[in-house]
């Protein structure tokens, strides 16, 4: 990990440099090829070898034509980390998930939430255990706390559950149904999860509040937010979510 920060580091800073020196490169070109013509071109109006309208055509055209390759300068940096931000992007799309459908998945509908971890061991990488027999259940219904310090494992226990990543050992159940066998969709339909990230998107509370299901009534509304008394207590109520935030 030391390494790659490292060379992650040099490669930034090589990066840097190239482009702190590409655009001035650029402008010294354009600024020398100005003053060359600019030189030549007066001394020869001031022999009287060329006449002062071609020189100062010839400087305006020489602008027009410089304009070209600050363009150019400009729009190359802006490809390059275009083009690696797309290399960026196919790799992540080109890695097959190590998670799939088991070839007889079973589909088990709508579970009652009843989440059981037996002795599941877990590692992200081989002989650094972040998990390690772990075994807890969960009943339908009741709520569970983890709690521990940074790297813990506690955001890995809940990857699990959804299945993010399968157990070195050890399974995880929902309902008494060891979810490797259960399709993916099925697993995924019964889980949610509320990031600790809050976001307001552009509109109203009760707007923010329909967004997973636009065909909700306003007393679903007020059943599914189980905030009514908060939300009734904002100076605008159920009305624009960027005021209320404010």
């Amino acid at each position: 990990m030391r390494g790659q920060a490292q060379r992650h580091t040099r490669d930034r800073l090589k990066a840097n440099k190239l482009e702190a020196l590409w655009t001035p490169g650029i402008e010294v070109i354009v600024g020398a090829g100005t003053v060359i013509v600019a030189w030549f071109g007066g001394r020869a109006a001031l022999q009287g070898t060329l006449p002062v309208e071609d020189l100062v055509a010839f400087i305006l055209y020489l602008g027009l034509f410089y304009q070209p390759l600050r363009l150019l300068a400009r729009t190359s940096e802006g490809f390059q980390e275009a083009r690696t931000g797309a290399q960026h992007v196919l790799e992540v799309l080109d890695v097959q998930p190590n998670v799939v459908d088991p070839p007889e998945g079973v589909d088990s509908g709508r579970v009652q939430g009843k989440v059981h971890f037996e002795g599941v061991d877990f590692e992200y990488e081989p002989d650094l255990p972040v998990l390690k027999n772990v075994s807890f259940e969960v009943k339908p219904g009741q709520t569970l706390a983890l709690v521990g310090p940074t790297g813990a494992g506690k955001s890995t226990i809940v990857s699990l559950i959804p299945r993010f990543y399968d157990p070195k050992w050890g399974q995880v159940l929902i309902d008494d149904i060891d979810i490797s066998e259960m399709r993916l969709a099925s697993v995924r339909r019964n889980v949610s999860m509320v990031l600790q990230d809050t976001f307001l998107f552009a509109g109203t509370v009760k707007e923010n509040l329909r967004f997973g299901n636009e065909g909700a009534s306003d007393e679903e509304i007020v059943v599914a937010a189980n905030a009514h008394n908060f939300i009734e207590a904002l100076p605008r109520g159920y009305t624009p979510a960027w005021a209320n935030a404010e």
